[in-house]
C-alpha cells in the first residue's frame, strides 16, 4: 500500500516484509526501483483512492491501469509503463477518477430516473387545477417560511393544504424541494432518503454521504447520518425550502425523534414545512417559545365568503344567489372538499336552491353524496372504472389497463384525461399527464362502494395491481397489494425476492415487519427467510444504547412467538424433525445474540463463558452466516476477555476460508479482522499488518462501508506504535478518530481515546494525555463500560507517573488489593500497573516479589502482549534489585522474543531505567555470550539509539515548553463571542456537556471550540487557560 501521511507530509510505502519507506515527489527513485519488481498496490492519495495493476501483453512488455471502485462500480484509467507511473499521476488520476465517480452519482441522484417512477412523482407539487382560487391572505403568511426552522400546515382532510403550498412553491424564486409522503415513507431508512432526493432535485450536492451512511449494511446511530446531511447543507450558499405533505402517514417514532435532532441543529439558510391532517409529535411547544415555528390551522384555511363565490361561481360554474353560498358556507363550515363534492352534486340538480337548504356538510354526509348522488349519474363504464381504481393510490394509463382490463392503453389514458376534465378530484401528479391521483375523500367514497357493492372484486383487483407492480420491479408496491389481497403466498414470494437488496440497503426491519404479518402456515413455508431476516435485523444493529438493546430484545422475542406458535401446530403444519432443529437452534443463537453485549459490557466472565459453551454445542447449519455465529462468542471470551486471541489462529483461518467460498463479503471482513487481531495478539506483527492491508483492499475493492474498517485502524495502530513508528500510529490514529466519530460507537470511541492518551504518553506531551483521559474517564463512567475499566486505571496511573505526581500513585497503589489465590484475567492490567508503581517508588525488591507471585498469570505463551509486558518489567526490577544474572535471563528471552518482529516500544515505555539496564547488561562477560543481551548487539544498541533520540525530543520540547511561559505572547487572534462565552464557563469549571447543554450546541461544538480557545491562548490545558485568562484579563 503507498499511502499519503498527513502527519508527515510524505508518502509512506507500506509493506509486509518491509519498513514503511518515505517517499517524496520529485524524489522517487526509490519508488521507481519497488515498482519495477511488483505488479500491483493499492494506492490512498490527498485526492482519493485508487487499485493499481500492471497487465503483461504478448510480447512481455506491462503496463498498468487504475481501477476506482465505488459503490460497486469500477472505473479503469490507463496509465502506461512503470517508468510514467509517478507520485503526481496516481494523484491526477484518483482525483480525476474520484470527480467522475461523484459527478455520476450525483447526476444519477438528481435524475428522476435514478428513483422508481412512483417516487420521482413525489418528488415534484401537485400539478395546480385549471382554476385557482386566489389566496392572498395566505400566500402573504407563507412567505414568512423564510424566518422561520418550521412551518406546520395542520388541518383536516380537503382543506387545500396540498393545493396552497403548491401554489405557493410555484412562485418562489429560490428552490423548493417537495417530497409527497405515502405509507411506505414510515420506514426510516426510506423516509430519510426520500427526503434526500428531494433535496437533491435542486442541488445535487447535499447528502451523498449521508445517503451511503444510511444503506450501510450495518445500521449506525441516526444522528450521526444526520450530521452527514446537515453539514451539506450548511454549505449551501442559498435559502432552500424542504415541504414535506401528507406527514400524518408518518408513525414510526424513529423519524420523529431524528426529524426533532435536525431541527435542534437547522442551519439558518434551511427550513422545513410539514402538512399534516394532525400535529406531529415534535415538541412544537418549545418551538413556539423559542418563537421557532409558524402555523397554519383549519380555521386560517376554510374559505372566505368571497372565496367560496369564486370557487362556485367561477371555478364549478353554478349560478347560486348570495343567500345559496352563505348557506353552503354555513353548513361547510368554509370546508374546502364539503364546497367541492356539494358542487359537483349541484351539477346534476335542477332546483340549485332546495338542495342547497337540503344539504348537510358533514364529513359522512358527504361521503354517503359522493356515492348517491355524484357516483352513480356516470355511465356504469366509468363507474366501474372509478371503483376499480380506487384500489391503487397513484395511477397511470398502464397500471390502469392491468387493473381494469380495458382494451388499450389509449382507452385508458382517456378516461384519465376525461375524469380530470370533469373537475371529479382527479389530480395530475405531472406535468406530462401521465400518473394521477384521485383526492383522498374521493378514494375513501369509492372503496367504501366497492367494498359495499363488490366485494368479490377486491382481492382480484388488489392481486393485478401486486401483478404488474411485481413486472415493473416495484416489490414494494406488489407487497402491499399482495398483502392488501391476502394472498400471502404470493406476498411471501415477493419478500423472499426483495429481501437481499433490502438487506444490503438497510432496511432489514421492513422485511422482518414484513415476515412477521405473514400467517402462521406462510410464515411456516418461509422458515428460514424468516429466520434470516431476524439474523440480519440482530447483526445489523450496533448496541450503543440502552434503549436500543432493549428494542432489539423484544423483537428477538416476537420472532420467538411466532416460532413457539409454529411449533406447537407441528403436526398440523407438516414441520419435519429437522426443521423443528433449525428453528430450535436459530432461536438460541438468536437470543444469545441479543444478551451479549450486556455481558460483555458488563464484563461478566462467567455469562459469557456458559454462552460460549452453549454456542459451540450446538451443531453445524445448513448456510454458512450462521455457523459463524459461534465463532462470535468463542472470539469475544478468549480474545476481548481472556486475552487468549493467539490461540485463535488456526480456527480463523479455517473460517475466513470458508467465508471467501461462501462469497459473503461483509462476514469474510468481519473474520479477517478477527484473524488480525489474534495476529497482533500472538505479537505476528507481520502477519497482522498484511492481513489489515489486505482487508483495506477487499474494503475497497468491494465498496462496502463497515465499521469494522475501524477496528483494522486501531490495529495497525498497535503495529506502528508497537515498532515505534509514531507518526504513521497517529495517522492510523486520525482515520480511527474519523471512523469513530462517524458511526458513534462507544466501544471505537473508548479504544480511540486509549489510544490517544498512549500515543501521547510515548511523545511525552502529558497535558494532551491528560484532555483525553478526562475524555476516556466520561466516556466509561457514563457508559459503564466494565470492560474499559482497567485500561483507565492503568492510563491514569501511568499519567500521574510520568508526570511525577508519585503520591497519586502511590495512594492508588495502597488501596488497590490484588491476589494470586483469587485470579481475575480481567485485572491483569493492574497487577503490571502495581509493578510499574513499585519500580518507579524504587522499591525494587517489592516489584520483583509481586513479579513472582503473579508470574503464573501474566507471563503465558497465549498471551504474549501481556507476556512482554511482564519480562520489560522484570528486566528492570531485577537489575535494579541487584540480581543481574535474572535480569540477563530474563532481557535475553525478552530480545528472543520482539527482535523478529522488530518491536522497540515495549523498551522504551519502561523509561530511562531499561536504559540503564540494557546499557549495563550489554557489558557484562558471560562464558556463553549466544544466550546474554550481548547476542542481540545491533538490536539492543538500535533500541538505545531510540531511547537517546527520545530523551533529546523531550529535552527540547521542555524547553520551548518553558521559553513560551516565561515569554507569554498576545492572542495569536482575538476570541469570538462565542469563545468568550465558552471560556467563562470553562473558568467556573464547567465539563464539557455542562457547557453543551447550557449553550443549546452539541459536544462536538463544545470541544472544536474550547480547541480554538487553547490555540489561541496558546496554551494545552485548562489550568493554563485560567492562568493566561486572569493574567491578560481576557474577561
Amino acid at each position: 500500500m503507498l499511502r499519503w501521511s498527513a502527519q508527515s507530509k510524505t508518502y509512506i510505502l507500506l509493506t509486509p516484509d518491509q519498513p514503511p519507506l518515505k517517499l517524496e515527489t520529485g524524489k522517487e527513485e526509490p519508488w521507481l526501483t519497488w515498482l519495477a519488481s511488483h505488479s500491483s498496490f493499492s494506492f490512498q492519495g490527498q485526492c482519493g483512492h485508487l487499485n493499481v495493476l500492471k497487465e503483461v501483453r504478448k510480447r512481455g512488455a506491462g503496463y498498468w491501469y487504475a481501477y476506482h471502485t465505488t459503490q460497486g462500480r469500477n472505473r479503469k484509467r490507463y496509465l502506461g509503463s512503470t517508468d510514467k507511473i509517478s507520485l503526481a499521476r496516481l494523484e491526477e488520476t484518483a482525483k480525476a477518477l474520484s470527480q467522475e465517480a461523484e459527478r455520476q452519482a450525483q447526476e444519477s441522484a438528481s435524475s428522476p430516473h435514478s428513483f422508481s417512477a412512483l417516487l420521482s412523482t413525489r418528488l415534484s407539487p401537485p400539478r395546480l387545477p385549471s382554476f385557482l382560487v386566489e389566496r392572498s391572505r395566505l400566500l402573504a403568511e407563507l412567505e414568512a417560511v423564510y424566518t422561520y426552522p418550521l412551518t406546520l400546515v395542520s388541518a383536516s382532510a380537503g382543506s387545500g393544504k396540498t393545493t396552497l403550498l403548491s401554489a405557493w412553491a410555484s412562485r418562489q424564486k429560490n428552490p423548493v424541494a417537495w417530497l409527497s409522503l405515502d405509507a411506505s415513507d414510515t420506514n426510516p431508512v426510506r423516509f430519510w432518503a426520500s427526503c434526500i432526493a428531494a433535496l437533491r432535485c435542486y442541488d445535487p450536492t447535499p447528502g451523498g454521504e449521508a445517503l451511503a451512511l444510511l444503506y450501510a449494511r450495518e445500521a449506525l446511530p441516526l444522528s450521526t447520518i444526520l450530521v452527514s446531511l446537515l453539514n451539506d447543507i450548511a454549505l449551501l450558499h442559498q435559502e432552500i425550502i424542504l415541504i414535506l405533505d401528507d406527514f400524518h402517514l408518518i408513525e414510526d417514532q424513529a423519524i420523529y425523534e431524528g426529524l426533532s435532532f435536525l431541527l435542534d441543529y437547522l442551519p439558518a439558510r434551511a427550513h422545513l414545512v410539514l402538512s399534516t391532517r394532525t400535529d406531529p409529535r415534535l415538541p412544537l411547544s418549545r418551538l413556539r417559545v423559542k418563537g421557532q415555528l409558524i402555523e397554519i390551522r383549519s380555521s386560517d384555511l376554510c374559505f372566505s365568503h368571497e372565496e367560496a363565490a369564486r370557487f362556485l361561481r367561477d371555478g364549478m360554474a353554478l349560478p347560486l344567489s348570495a343567500d345559496d353560498i352563505a348557506i353552503l358556507l354555513e353548513r361547510t363550515e368554509g370546508w374546502i372538499a364539503g364546497l367541492h363534492l356539494a358542487a359537483l352534486s349541484l351539477r346534476k340538480q335542477q332546483d340549485l336552491s332546495a338542495f342547497v337548504k337540503d344539504f348537510g356538510g358533514s364529513h359522512r354526509y358527504l361521503l354517503d353524496y359522493v356515492q348517491q348522488d355524484i357516483i352513480t349519474h356516470f355511465p356504469q363504464r366509468v363507474q366501474d372504472f372509478l371503483l376499480q381504481t380506487s384500489v391503487v393510490t397513484s395511477m397511470n394509463a398502464a397500471l390502469v389497463q392491468a387493473v381494469t382490463s380495458l382494451p388499450t392503453l389509449q382507452a385508458s389514458q382517456q378516461l384519465l384525461e376525461e375524469l380530470e376534465r370533469a373537475n371529479l378530484l382527479v389530480i395530475p401528479l405531472d406535468s406530462r399527464r401521465e400518473w394521477y391521483r384521485y383526492h383522498d375523500l374521493f378514494r375513501e367514497a369509492l372503496q367504501a362502494r366497492l367494498h359495499a357493492s363488490q366485494p368479490e372484486l377486491v382481492s382480484l383487483l388488489h392481486i393485478r395491481a401486486a401483478r404488474w407492480y411485481e413486472a415493473q420491479g416495484e416489490l414494494r408496491e406488489a407487497i402491499t397489494h399482495a398483502q392488501a389481497a391476502q394472498d400471502f403466498s404470493f406476498a411471501a414470494s415477493l419478500m423472499e425476492r426483495a429481501a437481499p437488496a433490502l438487506w444490503l440497503h438497510g432496511e432489514v426491519e421492513t422485511v422482518y415487519t414484513w415476515m412477521l404479518s405473514l400467517p402462521d402456515p406462510v410464515l411456516r413455508v418461509y422458515l428460514r427467510l424468516a429466520l434470516n431476516a431476524a439474523f440480519h435485523l440482530v447483526n445489523s444493529i450496533t448496541i450503543a444504547t440502552q434503549l436500543v438493546h432493549s428494542n432489539m430484545q423484544a423483537q428477538v422475542e416476537r420472532i420467538h412467538r411466532r416460532m413457539e406458535a409454529i411449533l406447537r401446530r407441528k403436526s398440523e403444519l407438516v414441520l419435519s424433525d429437522a426443521e423443528v432443529a433449525l428453528i430450535g437452534r436459530r432461536l438460541r443463537v438468536l437470543r444469545a445474540l441479543a444478551t451479549v453485549m450486556t455481558i460483555i459490557k458488563d464484563g461478566n466472565q462467567e455469562g459469557l463463558r456458559l454462552l460460549t459453551l452453549e454456542m459451540e454445542a450446538l451443531p453445524p447449519d445448513e448456510e454458512a452466516h450462521w455457523n459463524v455465529i459461534p465463532l462470535y462468542f468463542i472470539f469475544w471470551w478468549e480474545a476481548l476477555l481472556l486475552g487468549k486471541g493467539a490461540s485463535l489462529i488456526e480456527r480463523l483461518l479455517t473460517a475466513k476460508q470458508q467465508m471467501m467460498e461462501a462469497g459473503d463479503s461483509l462476514v469474510t471482513i468481519r473474520v479477517r479482522c478477527w484473524l488480525a487481531f489474534a495476529y497482533t495478539q500472538a505479537a505476528q506483527l507481520q502477519l497482522a499488518q498484511q492481513e489489515c492491508l489486505e482487508i483495506l483492499a477487499l474494503v475497497e475493492q468491494n465498496g462496502a462501508r463497515t465499521i469494522l474498517v475501524g477496528y483494522v485502524y486501531h490495529f495497525l495502530f498497535q503495529v506502528a506504535y508497537a515498532r515505534n513508528r509514531l507518526e504513521e500510529a497517529a495517522d492510523w490514529l486520525s482515520c480511527l478518530r474519523q471512523i469513530a466519530q462517524e458511526w458513534q460507537l462507544i466501544d471505537l470511541l473508548v479504544r480511540e481515546k486509549i489510544l490517544s492518551v498512549r500515543l501521547a504518553l510515548a511523545r511525552e506531551d502529558f497535558s494532551t494525555a491528560q484532555e483525553f483521559l478526562e475524555q476516556l474517564t466520561a466516556l466509561v463512567e457514563q457508559e459503564g463500560l466494565a470492560t474499559h475499566r482497567a485500561s483507565l486505571i492503568a492510563l491514569r496511573v501511568q499519567w500521574w507517573v510520568a508526570e511525577g505526581k508519585l503520591a497519586q500513585a502511590s495512594q492508588w497503589a495502597a488501596q488497590t488489593t490484588l491476589s494470586s489465590e483469587a485470579w481475575n484475567p480481567l485485572r491483569k492490567e493492574e497487577a503490571l500497573t502495581l509493578i510499574h508503581v513499585s519500580i518507579a517508588q524504587r522499591h525494587y525488591a517489592q516489584a520483583v516479589e509481586t513479579l513472582d507471585s503473579f508470574s503464573h498469570y501474566l507471563d503465558r505463551p497465549g498471551d504474549p502482549p501481556s507476556a512482554l509486558s511482564f519480562l520489560a518489567l522484570s528486566v528492570v526490577a531485577l537489575f535494579h534489585a541487584g540480581q543481574s544474572t535474572r535480569a540477563q535471563n530474563v532481557a535475553t528471552r525478552l530480545l528472543t522474543l520482539t527482535e523478529p518482529e522488530g518491536m522497540l516500544r515495549v523498551y522504551l515505555d519502561a523509561g530511562p531505567l531499561m536504559k540503564q539496564a540494557l546499557t549495563m547488561l550489554l557489558e557484562v562477560p558471560h562464558h556463553d555470550e549466544s544466550c546474554t543481551v550481548a547476542s542481540f548487539r545491533p538490536y539492543v544498541l538500535r533500541i538505545l539509539a531510540a531511547s537517546e533520540q527520545e530523551g533529546h525530543e523531550s529535552a527540547h520540547a521542555q524547553a520551548a515548553h518553558l521559553s513560551n511561559h516565561r515569554h507569554p505572547q498576545a492572542l495569536l487572534s482575538p476570541l469570538s463571542r462565542q469563545e468568550q462565552q465558552v471560556l467563562r464557563l470553562l473558568m467556573v469549571g464547567q465539563t464539557y456537556a455542562e457547557m453543551a447543554q447550557t449553550l443549546v450546541v452539541s459536544l462536538n461544538t463544545i470541544k472544536s471550540q474550547v480547541s480554538s480557545i487553547y490555540r489561541k491562548l496558546g496554551v494545552s490545558r485548562r489550568t493554563e487557560a485560567m492562568a493566561v485568562t486572569t493574567r491578560l484579563n481576557l474577561l
